[in-house]
């Protein structure tokens, strides 16, 4: 596989990552996983960047290799304050596509459980098309999933199934519409985020995508 590629990640740490899932956030699984991405980028001899985003920068770390690089990504990342407001997209989007000229795979790991979120990010994409790949990756919610399945017993069982499956919906809708602009999108729970996320990863290298 070609070495010397270009991966940034992007971590969204706006207040739907305050979400607990099990015994962590959203935001600690994005955490994991983007330490995991960025050693196993370091590792095939890849340059990897991380960029922090809530409704402002909180973070840069430009593309590179090497065990300082991952010690700073390290401390940049445990240093990370979620903030309890929406993040910007568009302001982060042209923060990246602003300082990565090299064409990259662009990670955005953050959550999606509505029309308004969905939209910006959407429209946020074409900032980085077609210079970049994006791969927005989406931590689902097994509760969610579980409510859904269940057959409601009274109306208020009832009514939190609706909200669930409409939370579904538009994640799922805009996961679809990211695929169909160019993009590549991933939704899996945190317990397999890190490893789904190297698989794609590692696939993205093979088929020469970057």
């Amino acid at each position: 596989m070609e070495r010397d590629q270009t991966i940034l990640i992007m971590l969204d740490a706006g207040r739907l990552m305050t979400a607990r899932i099990e015994n962590e956030t959203k935001l600690d699984s994005a955490v994991h996983a983007a330490l995991a991405l960025m050693s196993a980028a370091a590792r095939a001899g890849d340059n990897a960047g991380l960029l922090v985003f809530g409704r402002r920068i909180k973070a840069f770390l430009p593309p590179k290799r090497g065990a300082e690089h991952l010690d700073a990504a390290l401390e940049a990342l445990h240093a990370i304050e979620p903030e309890m407001i929406e993040p910007s997209y568009s302001r982060a989007f042209e923060f990246a596509a602003a300082n990565s000229r090299r064409r990259s795979l662009v990670v955005v790991l953050t959550d999606l459980v509505d029309e308004e979120g969905s939209r910006e990010l959407l429209s946020s994409l074409k900032l980085l098309r077609p210079r970049h790949l994006p791969l927005v990756v989406t931590i689902a919610d097994r509760d969610l999933k579980a409510v859904v399945r269940e057959m409601p017993q009274n109306e208020r069982e009832l009514f939190t199934q609706s909200v669930a499956e409409e939370i579904m919906y538009q994640r799922e809708a805009a996961l679809r519409l990211v695929e169909s602009q160019g993009g590549l999108a991933l939704d899996v729970t945190a317990a397999v985020l890190a490893p789904k996320l190297l698989e794609t990863y590692l696939r993205v290298k093979e088929r020469g995508l970057l």
